[in-house]
């Protein structure tokens, strides 16, 4: 739900697999930064879920300010975000608190007949006020596909909580003085003979953006090209991509723009890659930014921590540390105890890398050191560990 003006690419929180147990809780944590150090941490989510694995509410602490939508932004501070299913387990309603439990924010689902009405409501002078609403056409089963829901937020600022196939969509912003909605764009789906998102065309006053999505052969989207036309000028505007890995999980996701004579993209593009432990399970990934020389320098760091207390069994876990050999990037997960400091060291005894974590996991950069055995030294809060790696290209 929560969409960030840092992570535009990437604001929807990623479908986290869970191969052997659904957690009632998952930590999401964010810092400005390579790796988490308290002065650049600025947000932190704490997801907690039903039996059923479903979101019951999330605790959202907010170090800087928070963009929701639009030009809807809530202020620093802690806020709790609560979700509301019908009978049929399908979202119905999302609302914030903040600390004084007044609702700041709320998103409304509505059936009618075969179609959605999706309204996004904000606080304004005390009361919360109709703000915008997307309108789907013949909705097909709520089904969406996560890259696309990305290429959209891509296009316009003003987010739906999905953007699910149907026939076509509409997005309506709500006029206070005269309680009416006034058509923004409308959105046209165009499928292939087994039913999947071949096309979008996106079409407001004086712009029009088409998307074109390609598949693996597991049919999962894994590009999408969008083409903007705005008057008498038309030119392939950027590419949207999403790698997996060999468990099918989400690896890497990256905008690249065209440069294109017509339109300037607001940047040089933006990758994020994701990091999983040895059960498949997410638990960081790291948001890069392009510069004009072609290099991707770090912006943002996500770390996830799962617990599972309520509906599962925790197992007394050691600390991980792997792939080893090493190739580029070393991964160490503590399970649930928290890994304070860690120190590498050569053959010789000459320490070659040194960080404060202040977390359950890390990621350490070893691309530059040479092939050979390194020492790992793991300070966590009750000991000290010691294990042996191996770095070899």
């Amino acid at each position: 739900m929560k969409k960030f003006v840092l992570f535009i690419l990437f604001g929807t929180l990623i479908n986290v697999s869970f191969s052997q147990s659904q957690p009632d809780t998952t930590y999401k944590y964010y810092f400005l930064t390579g790796s988490p150090t308290d002065s650049m941490f600025f947000y932190k989510d704490i997801y907690h879920y039903d039996s059923d694995g479903k979101i019951q509410y999330i605790e959202n602490i907010n170090k800087q300010f928070y963009w929701c939508s639009g030009d809807y932004i809530l202020k620093t501070g802690d806020y709790v975000t609560y979700y509301e299913y019908d009978d049929n387990n399908q979202i119905e309603c999302i609302f914030i608190l903040d600390k004084n439990k007044d609702t700041v924010l709320k998103e409304i689902f509505t059936v009618i007949n075969n179609d959605l009405e999706y309204v996004y409501q904000i606080k304004s002078n005390g009361k919360l006020v109709n703000y915008y609403r997307y309108y789907f056409y013949n909705i097909k089963n709520r089904e969406a596909t996560p890259l696309l829901n990305d290429a959209f937020n891509q296009l316009d600022g003003y987010f739906a909580y999905s953007y699910y196939h149907s026939d076509s969509i509409s997005m309506e912003m709500f006029d206070t003085l005269s309680s009416e909605y006034h058509l923004s764009k409308k959105i046209y789906f165009t499928y292939s003979s087994n039913n999947v998102v071949q096309r979008c065309i996106q079409k407001s006053k004086s712009v029009s953006c088409t998307l074109d999505l390609s598949y693996d052969s597991d049919l999962r989207c894994n590009g999408i090209e969008c083409t903007k036309s705005l008057d008498s000028c038309s030119d392939k505007f950027w590419y949207l991509s999403e790698t997996f890995n060999e468990n099918g999980d989400v690896s890497e996701n990256s905008i690249i723009p065209y440069f294109s004579t017509c339109f300037k993209f607001y940047n040089y593009g933006r990758k994020e890659n994701y990091y999983y432990d040895e059960n498949n399970k997410l638990i960081a990934s790291k948001v890069f930014d392009r510069d004009s020389l072609d290099n991707w320098n770090i912006y943002v760091s996500k770390y996830y921590k799962y617990n599972s207390t309520n509906i599962h069994a925790v197992e007394k876990s050691e600390v991980k540390l792997y792939p080893n050999p090493a190739l580029s990037e070393l991964l160490l997960n503590n399970g649930q105890e928290l890994i304070k400091e860690i120190a590498l060291y050569d053959v010789m005894g000459k320490k070659v890398r040194y960080l404060t974590v202040n977390a359950f996991s890390t990621i350490i950069d070893v691309s530059d050191l040479p092939n050979g055995i390194y020492v790992v030294k793991i300070n966590t809060a009750s000991d000290v560990l010691v294990r042996k790696v191996q770095i070899m290209r």
